[in-house]
């Protein structure tokens, strides 16, 4: 049997209140006050702020992926809402516009338009990898 590997980039843009610097890890993403807020001081997060963007056609690593951040970030959050939290390229609107916009996959039309023209490339990836960019 063929076996094929898919490989996920996934680029946060995320809000210029987090310096690239604090970003090392995808895990970095779902600290307390970055895009899980608490709204009611109670020091327990309440808000997911955040939209996980897939591209129109995703395949199933893709969908995968956006499931393993969603349910992160449900996991660390009381957050009973969250509709809106993963959204196909195309119903998302302006990427500007979105709080803390995280881009799944290689396929995104964002993604290729913030490469383009740039001396940025998305690196190839192996199996278990993944690539952080922060846009600020």
């Amino acid at each position: 049997m063929k076996r094929t590997v898919v490989s996920i980039l996934v680029t946060l843009g995320l809000a210029a209140s987090m310096a690239p610097a604090q970003v090392t890890s995808l895990s970095h993403v779902f600290l307390p006050g970055k895009t899980l807020k608490d709204t009611d001081g109670d020091l327990l997060a309440d808000r997911v702020a955040l939209c996980l963007i897939i591209p129109d056609s995703p395949s199933s690593a893709e969908l995968a992926a956006a499931a393993d951040i969603a349910s992160r970030a449900n996991f660390d959050s009381l957050a009973q809402d969250l509709t809106g939290l993963v959204r196909r390229e195309s119903d998302a609107g302006r990427i500007d516009r979105l709080e803390n916009p995280i881009l799944l996959g290689t396929n995104v039309k964002w993604l290729k338009d913030a490469l383009r023209g740039s001396d940025l490339d998305a690196p190839p990836l192996g199996p278990h990898e993944g690539f952080v960019s922060v846009f600020t």
